[in-house]
This record gives C-alpha cells, structure tokens and sequence, in this order.
C-alpha cells in the first residue's frame, strides 16, 4: 500500500542531506557485469556540471544510487555534488527502500544511467531517463533484453558522453518553470 508521504519525503531529504527547494539529477548505478566500476563517469559528471556555463546544471546536486549488488566499492566515494544514497545495500524490499527509491526518481529532474532496469522504473514514474552511450558498454548495453527493448521504445533518450548528457539535462531544465 504505497502512498506519496510527505513525512517520508522529509526522511528522504533528510537522509541525503538537502533541502526541499534543490534540484537534482538522480545516477542509477548499473550491476558489476553491466559496468564494473563507474567512479569515473561519476567524477566527469560531476566536473562537468560543477563547471557548466550555465548556472542551473553548476547548482544540481547528484543522488547517486548504486546497483545494491555492485554498492560496496562506492561506500566511500566522496565527490562535492554527488551524494551515495542509499549506501547500505538497496534493494527496496522495505517499505523505507521503497519510499527512498521512489524519491530519488520521482522528484529528480533526471534519471541517468549506462544500462540498469531502474531506467524502467524511472519511465513508470514519468521521469525523463538518458543512457549515457560510451564505446566501453556498447556489449553490455546491446546484450541486455531490457535495454534492447528502452532503445526500440525510443522510450528513453541517449547521450553519447557527459556533454550531451549536460546537454539533455539543461534541455529538460528549461522545460521547468
């Protein structure tokens, strides 16, 4: 029985450490056999966004949310914009993962990801979703059912790196009022 909580929107704010009025993108971390280690696409997002010629995407803060079976390498990634949350290992069986899951896509700009079947969540959600396309995941990416079925749907849109990522996310930003 899941309901919209403001008492839990509150938690989940409170848990990742921001205020009502920020915005952020929202990373679903893929698992290890899609993408092993994804520490430095976080990194060029992050110093990207941070130096941004425009204001809107430097101000955007990054809930990072690792695939819980590929979690421990990034307990202790630290990175000024970019919040791991959650870092205990996430599969949202509770109700309190459920509600932590269901904030960090629904009230994000932007779900942004390599290949993970939390993009499908982010559409149910209605929340814009982009796979970022990187040489590097091509395999991982064209092997796995769920994301051949994302990119026949059109459903999801695609960046071929960081720049057009940025570019999308600023694109969606200036659809907001």
């Amino acid at each position: 029985d899941f309901k919209e909580s403001e008492e839990q929107w509150k938690k989940f704010l409170l848990s990742t450490g921001m205020s009502e009025n920020e915005k952020y993108i929202t990373y679903l971390g893929s698992s290890e056999n899609i993408a092993e280690d994804e520490t430095a696409t976080l990194f060029l997002l992050s110093e990207k966004m941070l130096n941004h010629s425009n204001a809107m995407i430097r101000n955007l803060h990054i809930i990072f949310r690792p695939h819980p079976a590929n979690s421990k390498k990034y307990e202790n990634l630290q990175i000024s914009n970019l919040k791991v949350f959650p870092t205990y290992n996430s599969y949202p069986y509770s109700s309190e993962g459920v509600y932590d899951l269901y904030y960090s896509i629904k009230r994000s700009v932007a779900v942004i990801g390599i290949n993970t079947s939390g993009m499908i969540d982010a559409l149910v959600l209605d929340r814009p979703c982009i796979a970022i396309l990187d040489p590097k995941y091509t395999n991982t990416q064209e092997e796995a059912l769920h994301f051949q079925l994302l990119r026949k749907s059109s459903a999801c849109e695609e960046a071929r790196g960081i720049d057009e990522t940025l570019e999308i996310v600023q694109d969606i930003l200036f659809g907001y009022d």
